[in-house]
């Protein structure tokens, strides 16, 4: 009888409910997809990238994360207390959205030089403590093996998406950053968990660069809160650190 499996980092990212089984991994398995014929030139057209672009898009979101970011402690600082919560609503229901932008930077679809692609990468990531490594790592698998279960473990289904769900993850969910903290604490030991990690980050360059960024993470946000809460600010935390914890509505019923 099948049993489930742990939760990978990803899974613990996103806001649905499902089941992993606990079927062993075939490595052999070879997917016969169907190639939609394309004309090469038009594929070269639609696969150009630009810094203009990827500016405006990549880094109009960031700013827009920037705006709510600021806009939260300023209403902060000011103690209006009631506008503070809608406003914090407001910046988690967009931050929400920035694995969407990791999707599209982690493929190097945005800028044409790869450095920018990273910049933003790490950006992003850092907020969402989750390394990108480790997503390219699993998108690959993802993309090789799409709905094809275990070797699939990014789309999971069946899902269930509940009201329970929408009002634990869609507002606020504590719960989510006791994940993140155990994860990235696991990951920053140079500890894997489970057949999924272990297939996926097989390679010891890949790993280590997980390793090594789940630490990056864990230092770079306890220094944020230190000293944001030193010198009266914990708002900063709140709209950097802890935003994968609330505000994901939208995202959730997308």
């Amino acid at each position: 009888m099948a049993t489930a499996s742990p939760m990978t980092p990803f899974q613990a990212l996103i806001s649905v409910e499902n089941h992993v089984t606990g079927t062993k991994f075939d490595h052999a398995l070879v997917v016969d997809w169907h190639r939609t014929p394309v004309d090469p030139g038009q594929l070269h057209a639609l696969n150009q990238r630009s810094a203009i672009k990827g500016f405006a898009q990549a880094g109009g979101f960031l700013g827009l994360m920037m705006l709510t970011g600021a806009m939260a402690i300023y209403v902060q600082q000011q103690s209006s207390w009631l506008l503070l919560i809608p406003v914090l609503l407001l910046h988690g229901t967009i931050c929400a959205f920035m694995s969407n932008a990791e999707h599209e930077l982690v493929h190097g679809t945005v800028f044409r030089r790869p450095w920018l692609n990273e910049i933003f990468l790490n950006l992003f990531g850092f907020v969402r403590w989750f390394p990108y490594d480790y997503y390219w790592a699993s998108h690959t698998e993802h993309h090789k093996y799409t709905l094809y279960p275990p070797q699939d473990q990014e789309v999971i289904l069946p899902t269930r998406f509940t009201l329970a769900g929408l009002l634990k993850q869609g507002f606020v969910d504590p719960a989510r950053l006791l994940e993140l903290l155990r994860t990235n604490l696991r990951l920053g030991r140079g500890r894997l968990e489970g057949e999924w990690e272990e297939y996926v980050l097989a390679h010891d360059p890949v790993r280590y660069a997980v390793f090594r960024w789940a630490r990056i993470l864990l230092a770079g946000h306890c220094a944020i809160a230190v000293v944001s809460i030193y010198y009266g600010y914990w708002i900063i935390p709140v709209v950097v650190s802890l935003t994968p914890c609330y505000g994901g509505w939208l995202y959730f019923l997308c």
